[in-house]
């Protein structure tokens, strides 16, 4: 990094600072990965800064008829929430109900884990939960971003400069998750998991639609509206893997196809959680993977068995004729 660079990135990160202390009043525990800096607000909002870029992510939710509201639907206006050990407590008098919200968050080794829920205080209706970057439109325009298909094909999606009206929607997948790359082998991971659906939806959006100033990747934790009593709830989750390198960028490859496999071979949600914030999804995967393998050689030698014995029955009673 040049000394420019350096000075420039300390300048972001100086103002990134006081931007998250500005939006959440204060900041829980904060983590340093690599050229990456990371922190939550007491709204819960992640904060990610990257040499002189500062994103964030969080929490949106829709009313019915995908209706906003001020105060509930974007999660940067939450009032402030109590903290006990590492999870955040709150409240959301919404126009579509009332809400309660925890949020309980890992700052791992490597990575980062948020866990939210979302109950009903009273009777409520929501279009969608979804979990969003927003990528500033002056950093990223022209670059992509990648999403992680339930096929396990990655989709590079284009984040194109030239503002269409009425075409807001760049890109709409299930899958696992999003890449977004900052370099050649520099980027962000971030991989989502639903109680309510096997794997999330995923859509790339223009803001510039609705007189925004960022792209953004969502991860859609339920497919269907939500009709709710009070005690009705959702749950889901993201793991925030920031790379640097092509042997982390391998890392995050496969602990992307880990939650794919663990998926689709039917692990729940919070056995894959569990083992996501042990630090052993790829493992579990892998050891799953070879005992897969090692009954179907068992099954093929039964099998190879049978059909010996069967011969050697047939050969037997042709003799005798």
């Amino acid at each position: 990094m040049t000394r420019r660079a350096s000075q420039k990135g300390f300048r972001a990160l100086a103002l990134f600072l006081v931007i998250a202390m500005l939006h959440g009043a204060a900041c829980l525990p904060q983590r340093q990965y690599g050229e990456f800096k990371v922190l939550v607000s007491n709204q819960g909002v992640l904060y990610l800064a990257h040499l002189a870029l500062n994103i964030s992510g969080h929490l949106v939710i829709w009313g019915p008829g995908w209706s906003w509201d001020v105060v509930c639907s974007w999660q940067p206006n939450w009032l402030p929430a109590a903290l006990e050990d590492n999870t955040l407590y709150g409240e959301l008098t919404c126009n579509f109900g009332n809400l309660t919200w925890e949020e309980k968050f890992w700052l791992l080794e490597d990575a980062v884990v948020l866990e939210y829920e979302l109950a009903a205080a009273s009777n409520v209706t929501i279009e969608d939960v979804a979990w969003q970057w927003g990528l500033p439109i002056e950093s990223f325009m022209g670059s992509y971003v990648t999403a992680i298909t339930s096929e396990g094909i990655l989709r590079n999606v284009t984040l194109r400069p030239e503002y269409i009206p009425g075409q807001a929607g760049l890109a709409s997948y299930t899958g696992v998750g999003w890449i977004v790359p900052l370099g050649p082998s520099t980027g962000i991971m971030v991989i989502g998991l639903s109680d309510s659906r096997s794997f999330v939806g995923l859509t790339s959006t223009d803001e510039r639609e609705w007189g925004g100033t960022t792209y953004t990747t969502r991860l859609y934790f339920d497919q269907d509206r939500l009709v709710w009593k009070p005690g009705n709830s959702i749950r889901g989750a993201v793991y925030i893997f920031p790379y640097s390198g092509k042997e982390e960028l391998e890392v995050a490859s496969k602990r992307a196809d880990s939650v794919m496999y663990l998926i689709r071979a039917n692990i729940a949600y919070d056995g894959i959680l569990k083992l996501l914030v042990e630090g052993r999804a790829v493992e579990e995967a892998e050891r799953m993977e070879t005992q897969r393998k090692t009954m179907l050689m068992v099954y093929a030698a039964a099998a190879a068995a049978i059909v010996v014995a069967l011969v050697v029955i047939l050969v037997i009673r042709q003799r005798r004729r």
